[in-house]
């Protein structure tokens, strides 16, 4: 075991891992199943109600002009509570727990659906299937995204991709079998039928183990090493919106449990105002819902609009069509998004001009193959804007803030969401036909993306403004020394200056500055004699204001989710045993790197 003083230190043996990381790591794999399936079947289910839209027109209809913005209003409900509750969500689960909020939003989800089938009225659906299910399922929404980000430190863009191509998947089959239910048996044993599907929320949820649940066994603090090549970062508690004590996990960090103070902490700081202070997610946050004002248009009234046009067409195939690409949107764009110098804020913007453009052209699609060509765009780009969210959300406002940020603007969408479906109904019903409908609700997502350009011009701004404070904090690299001259020691404080946001995009910038001296210090090393890198390196061996240099290659596994970034040591760590305790990556690993750590600056 290794006492404080060994935090920051990697130690050169790396045994077996024990069973308990072991498990940690095979659990990874499960919560991604489980966030998979969950993000399925909410909104395969959400999807399908364009076949479901149908039906419930002609069983419903009585005679009057309002019939179908009536009927769309039970989709519309249940959309804007799904996600007008979602903000609710993010501080259920900061104060319950990621697996408790899931659990019981399972439970009032499969409530919703199985009352549901017994409803003899339109409006008893609204509360049914509107409200019960649409909050059961906002409480089980959120959660499946959050603890993604306790089990991954890397790759999330991609990891968010897999697990967001859950409601592609979903939307691919259940449209189909949907229909073939109702057809087959009734529409209201149908609803029973999903039921069941539901319930399968509170299953998935007792996998959703926290990090702490796995290390915090007593109230006593506990220790693990961790292979160099396994390394995740521990998270704080169930409230991953407030900056922790607890030291973030490297090999050797000393994990403690849960405390009465952080307990009470916890309780006391609900809500994350600091977010707010942001102006880049204010900008964010107002663009995403207007934006999405048209956006589940297509969804709820395009197998109509099919069946208007080209009687005997299958709608629901188009539904299917949608799905599908937005499964390959999710994975293509997700791991697109894993790219240092791919800013996801752009990505988005162009997903939503894509989505805008294509959901106005269905006015003017009088083919069924021109109308598979328009869902296959408008799926994909809707893979790609969904798969983002994440993303966005964790560079914006970093870990801390993710999951009240993605509730919140999620939250905020909810009125759009309402307000789309059933206003395209209202004019169906005033004009006979959906063209009006498709064109309006293609003007927002343009809207949304306009508002998003400032949010680049002021990361381009920030990475100017960190590049110039970290010239004057770090002086020169002086190569005959192999130290570095008029640094401060205050390491930590200047990494957590530059925020996960600028830290991508000052990485050119960086290179620029650094190379020279790097190239420079390496035919240094190379003409040194090794006793005297020994000595430079050499633990115990400090200066007065000088900070030591060592050789450091780190591998493709790092995380801008925080104002702390990680990076997992590769065997081809150096052999000074001395591993950063606090890392910002400011650059490529496949370029040359600058590194500011706790206790040492290196370059590589």
């Amino acid at each position: 075991m290794h006492n404080n003083s060994s935090i920051g230190h990697c130690p050169n043996h790396r045994g077996r891992l024990t069973d308990h990381i072991k498990n940690l790591l095979t659990h990874r794999y499960l919560v991604i199943l489980a966030s998979f399936l969950t993000n399925g079947i909410i909104f395969g289910v959400i999807n399908s109600f364009g076949v479901l839209y149908v039906h419930l027109l002609t069983f419903f209809k009585n005679g009057t002009k309002d019939a179908a913005f009536s009927t769309s209003l039970v989709g519309s409900i249940l959309i804007g509570t799904t996600f007008s509750c979602s903000a609710l969500s993010s501080i259920i689960t900061d104060k319950f727990g990621i697996r408790s909020t899931t659990f019981i939003g399972g439970f009032l989800a499969t409530l919703g659906m199985f009352t549901s089938s017994f409803s003899s009225s339109i409006y008893e659906l609204y509360i049914t299937y509107g409200l019960l299910l649409g909050f059961g399922v906002s409480l089980c929404y959120a959660p499946s995204l959050v603890i993604l980000g306790h089990y991954f430190t890397s790759n999330l863009g991609l990891v968010n991709g897999i697990v967001t191509a859950g409601s592609s998947v979903f939307t691919m089959i259940l449209p189909i079998c949907l229909k073939m239910l109702i057809n087959r048996f009734s529409l209201f044993f149908a609803l029973r039928l999903f039921s069941l599907l539901i319930s399968v929320l509170m299953i998935c949820a007792l996998t959703f183990k926290e990090k702490h649940e796995f290390t915090n066994h007593s109230s006593t603090s506990t220790e693990y090493r961790i292979k160099d090549s396994e390394q995740f970062p521990t998270t704080t508690n169930n409230n991953n919106n407030h900056h922790s004590k607890k030291t973030h996990s490297t090999v050797g960090t000393k994990i403690s449990s849960n405390s009465p103070s952080s307990t009470a902490n916890r309780k006391q700081n609900l809500i994350n105002y600091t977010i707010w202070r942001n102006p880049l997610y204010l900008l964010w946050v107002i663009s995403v819902p207007i934006a999405l004002v048209g956006y589940f248009v297509p969804h709820f009234h395009l197998v109509k609009h099919a069946s208007d046009i080209l009687p005997g067409s299958n709608g629901e195939l188009l539904v299917t069509c949608i799905g599908a690409t937005s499964g390959i949107g999710r994975l293509v764009f997700g791991q697109i998004s894993d790219i240092q110098s791919v800013n996801p804020v752009v990505l988005q913007q162009i997903a939503l001009l894509a989505i805008g453009g294509s959901t106005m052209l269905f006015t003017i699609a009088k083919s069924y193959v021109l109308l598979l060509i328009l869902c296959a765009i408008f799926g994909l780009f809707d893979g790609c804007f969904v798969s983002l969210m994440g993303p966005v959300a964790y560079s914006l406002v970093g870990k801390e803030g993710a999951s009240q940020a993605i509730g919140f603007v999620l939250g905020l969408s909810s009125i759009p969401f309402m307000l789309g479906p059933p206003l395209a109904g209202y004019l169906y019903d005033l004009n006979g036909d959906y063209f009006y409908a498709f064109l309006l609700g293609g003007l927002p997502p343009f809207i949304g993306a306009l508002i998003m350009i400032p949010i680049v011009s002021i990361q381009r701004r920030r990475a100017n403004r960190s590049l110039k404070q970290l010239e004057a904090k770090s002086g020169e690299i002086t190569a005959t020394t192999g130290t570095i001259n008029g640094f401060d020691g205050d390491c930590s404080a200047m990494a957590t200056e530059i925020d996960p946001l600028t830290s991508s995009l000052i990485s050119d910038n960086i290179k620029s500055h650094f190379h020279d001296n790097h190239k420079l210090y390496q035919h240094n090393q190379q003409n040194s004699h090794p006793n005297d890198l020994h000595h430079n390196n050499h633990p115990n061996h400090h200066h007065q204001h000088q900070q030591q240099i060592s050789c450091y290659k780190p591998n493709n596994h790092l995380h801008n989710g925080s104002n702390h970034h990680w990076i997992n040591n590769s065997n081809d760590a150096d052999e000074s045993n001395n591993c950063p305790e606090n890392v910002s990556l400011l650059n490529k690993p496949s370029q040359p790197t600058v590194i500011l750590c706790e206790n040492q600056f290196k370059s590589t």
